[in-house]
């Protein structure tokens, strides 16, 4: 997981809640991110979404594709961040644009629905490839059910089975 990397980095050793508010205080990316992972999940701090999705900005601001993305669902949600589906889209794309292309399945399906802009399926349609090109297992098998059922793409079921079966799908 992109969000446990900054523990992975210091070969995985545990730090207080108050080492890591100080490490965060510093501005590298990667302690910004430790702590807003700590108050998303609320293992060595109660669960703060609100607390959280500061942290996640700091972080977005300095280029980290993960805090966009994480700052897109706590806006699709409204969870963290008041409901605005605009926003999640900004920083789904925004998300992508860093490189985190797992965002698209969630910018794709918001499109596909017609959440926060006028509904677009080929648009939506476009954007989960691109996540399942880019790796995300579960935009393969969603790619794969709208193979099978024709949604927005023309129906292929040979096609869908290999998405379907597809870990690291790259066409």
């Amino acid at each position: 997981r992109p969000l446990r990397a900054a523990a992975a980095k210091r070969g995985g050793a545990e730090r207080t809640f108050t080492q890591m508010v100080m490490a965060a205080a510093t501005g590298t990316v990667d302690n910004q991110l430790e702590l807003a992972l700590a108050f998303d999940e609320g293992k060595v701090t109660p669960r703060d979404r609100v607390s959280a999705a500061v942290w996640y900005e700091k972080a977005a601001e300095q280029g980290a594709g993960v805090a966009e993305m994480q700052l897109g669902y706590f806006a699709e949600v409204g969870d963290g961040l008041p409901q605005d589906y605009g926003l999640a889209r900004a920083h789904y794309a925004r998300a992508m644009d860093l490189g985190y292309t797992s965002a698209g399945l969630r910018l794709g399906r918001m499109n596909l629905e017609g959440w926060g802009a006028d509904r677009d399926v080929a648009e939506g349609v476009r954007l989960i490839k691109l996540a399942a090109d880019g790796g995300d297992s579960v935009a393969d098998r969603v790619y794969a059910g709208m193979l099978m059922m024709g949604y927005g793409v023309k129906r292929d079921f040979q096609e869908a089975l290999v998405w379907e079966r597809s870990e690291e799908h790259t066409s």
